[in-house]
Formats: structure tokens, C-alpha cells, sequence
């Protein structure tokens, strides 16, 4: 005799939903899965979330912010001549709005693409934050690999 066993319950539950998933939506948009956008690599599949992958996702943003503030806003300070103010070259993501885009790899890792941009962008939760040329620290990306827990590819927009 076998018994199945309902429950209505989802705290821990893996979803498609992510308007289901408790984030700020005031900084943060997650982008549901879609072949056509260039966000999501080719042989890529839909990924579904839980609220434990969100913040393993912004701790991992901010220990790459972290870093970047440490490492190289002092580089770029000096390259500069100190002719900016530090704070110029330094990323403080209470001012920046954020673009998550989740899948699953071809190689069956848990992976999201992050744009984080500070720039003005009425269409954040809607369109793609592509930003301009030679942005500086207004625009940054960054890879997160939840599978592996890291984070890499951590880019900004450049000086030109």
C-alpha cells in the first residue's frame, strides 16, 4: 500500500514565478527566460529559483563589489590623477538598479547574469540596460555561478 502526501506549503520550493520571490523591486528586476534575448546563452534552459538562490545571489554581488572597491577604484583614482574624487571611481549599489537573468548552462549549472547600471533608465523592468559607450562605473556586470557559489566576469562600462 502506498501513501501520497500533499502539502500546500512552499517556503523552499523551487519556481518559475519569480514575481514570487521576495525582492526589493524597487533595485532588483529578474528577468523571466527567454531564448531571444542576448542575456541568455545559447543551449541555455529556463532556471527555477528559490528565495535561498536570490540572496546567495546579492551576497555574492556584494563581496564582488566589495572587492572591485578595494582592489580598483584606487587604481583607477591614481590612473586618473586624482583629479576625480575617489568616490568617482568607488560602486555603492544603494544607487545602482539591478538586472537579474537566471538559467541553467549547457552543463546543467545554476548560472545568473547580472547588469547593474546607476544611469537613468524609465524602462529598467521591461528592456535590457544596455548603457553608453565608455560608461565608467555606471554600468557593471557580473556572472554569478550558483552551482559553484562564485561569482566572475565582473565587468564595468570603461573609460575611453
Amino acid at each position: 500500500m502506498a501513501f501520497v502526501v500533499f502539502s500546500c506549503r512552499q517556503n523552499a520550493k523551487d519556481t518559475f514565478d519569480y514575481s514570487l520571490l521576495q525582492v526589493d523591486t524597487n533595485y532588483i528586476k529578474v528577468f523571466k527566460y527567454d531564448s531571444a534575448l542576448y542575456t541568455f546563452p545559447k543551449f541555455s534552459e529556463p532556471l527555477a529559483l528559490t528565495n535561498d538562490d536570490v540572496k546567495l545571489v546579492d551576497s555574492l554581488l556584494v563581496d564582488a563589489v566589495q572587492k572591485f572597491n578595494q582592489t580598483n577604484s584606487k587604481g583607477l583614482y591614481e590612473e586618473f590623477n586624482k583629479q576625480f574624487s575617489i568616490d568617482s571611481f568607488t560602486i555603492d549599489l544603494t544607487k545602482y538598479k539591478r538586472q537579474y537573468f537566471p538559467y541553467k548552462d549547457n552543463n546543467g549549472q545554476k548560472v545568473f547574469q547580472l547588469i547593474c547600471f546607476s544611469s537613468p533608465f524609465a524602462d529598467w523592468k521591461e528592456k535590457i540596460y544596455s548603457g553608453r559607450l565608455h560608461g565608467g562605473i555606471t554600468k557593471f556586470t557580473l556572472r554569478v555561478n550558483l552551482s559553484d557559489k562564485k561569482a566572475d566576469e565582473f565587468s564595468i562600462g570603461g573609460y575611453g
